[in-house]
């Protein structure tokens, strides 16, 4: 491994008068995965960041910080030999790369979109609940970060920010966190009940609000570049996107998967009014809706372990047992793990696809939803038949309560 190396807090990195300790109020987790970043990638981030990140705020006595590439220590060392690499270059201000910031992203499709859109050479922001879970996405080149989407407004609205400033905006925005809780509606606990819509709802909604103002700049940002370069053959800056992950779930009540559905329900129905409310302001926002594909998501976990598959603490096997709906579907999700017919990969590669309209979305808009994989685009429609039917057979009463 190579040895660490000294980065002046001045110059090269940096062009400001009174120094720079941009990425030293981030944790300490990401700090390694961004030096390394602007390092390798030559970019000068004096254009990045307000006067409140300066030194002079944050580390007054800074003049060198350390960058270790095994991400373990950044310190200040004034004794520390001066790198030999020539001045650095200022990041531009209409980069067309695609900025990601995803959460969930240490398992499932958060981490195969992290790893698609890595290796197209978008930069990502990879977050999870423990830094340390994202080890791997770290040595591919995604800044990692500890985020729990279920923190307050303040604390989320300071993770952005810092996600925002590793590479200087975020364009790309995915909702990945989320877990099943199975069981009957009457064997799940009110805290069990309430810790899964936390997470799988309440967290979609809190990362959202904390990400707009992000986006908003960035639609900004975009439509200046495209007035400016309408005339240019450079590529546009890409239209931001606020993608949350919905269900196949998200259509059908399933027994032993009431709660699980009903938060994916209540995510589709968030998606689609976000999508109503940014489209004036230059981003668009979708819900991601999979059928089965083979993760890690039915894999069992503790109750409480908010992630995975979760089964409630309290059973009542004499009332849901194997000939029971809620006995036959945990049956099915017993013989279905890790015997999905999605594959992740193919799904993952559609996504990134389809939000940055490129590959097999290339000249379409992000549409409100995106179905994925076979089970879900044939059980989707059957559903809307199925609907379809119902409203005819009981239209004249649905009609008989108007004045």
């Amino acid at each position: 491994m190579m040895g660490s190396v000294a980065i002046p807090s001045i110059t090269p990195l940096c062009r400001m008068s009174d120094g720079c300790a941009f990425g030293s109020h981030l944790p300490r987790d990401i700090k390694g995965a961004f030096f390394r970043g602007l390092w390798e990638d030559g970019y000068d981030c004096s254009s990045l960041h307000p006067a409140s990140l300066r030194a002079s705020t944050y580390y007054p006595a800074a003049r060198y910080q350390l960058f270790d590439p095994s991400l373990k220590a950044i310190s200040n060392n004034p004794s520390a030999p001066l790198p030999t690499k020539p001045p650095l270059v200022a990041m531009s201000s209409s980069s067309s790369t695609p900025v990601w910031f995803i959460t969930g992203a240490s398992s499932g499709f958060g981490e195969a979109v992290a790893k698609e859109a890595l290796a197209r050479g978008h930069r990502v922001v990879a977050s999870a609940r423990s830094a340390a879970s994202l080890a791997g996405l770290a040595a591919t080149g995604a800044a990692v970060m500890a985020v729990d989407v279920t923190a307050p407004d303040a604390e989320l609205a300071a993770k952005l920010a810092e996600a925002a400033a590793v590479h200087g905006a975020i364009t790309h925005v995915l909702n990945a966190a989320g877990y099943i809780l199975e069981g009957a509606v009457e064997e799940a606990s009110a805290a069990e009940s309430a810790a899964m819509f936390n997470t799988n709802v309440q967290g979609a909604v809190n990362i959202s609000k904390a990400a707009i103002p992000h986006l908003r700049r960035a639609a900004a940002a975009a439509a200046a570049s495209s007035a400016a370069d309408s005339s240019s053959s450079s590529p546009s800056r890409p239209t931001p996107v606020l993608a949350n992950f919905g269900s196949l779930g998200s259509w059908f009540g399933s027994p032993a998967c009431a709660h699980y559905c009903a938060s994916k329900w209540a995510v589709s129905g968030l998606s689609e009014g976000l999508a109503a409310e940014l489209a004036g302001l230059g981003i668009a926002a979708t819900v991601v809706e999979p059928g089965y594909f083979r993760t890690g998501f039915l894999n069992t976990a503790a109750s409480g372990s908010k992630e995975r598959r979760v089964r409630t603490a309290g059973p009542l096997p004499d009332v849901y047992g194997p000939g029971t709906a809620v006995g036959a579907v945990r049956g099915a999700l017993e013989g279905y793990d890790n015997d999905q017919p999605g594959d992740v990969v193919k799904g993952a590669r559609v996504i990134v696809d389809v939000l940055t309209g490129t590959g097999v979305s290339s000249g379409r808009q992000v549409p409100p939803r995106i179905v994925l994989g076979t089970d879900a685009l044939e059980g989707i429609r059957k559903k809307c038949e199925e609907t379809l039917a119902l409203l005819k057979e009981w239209e004249d009463v649905a009609r008989s309560t108007d004045y």
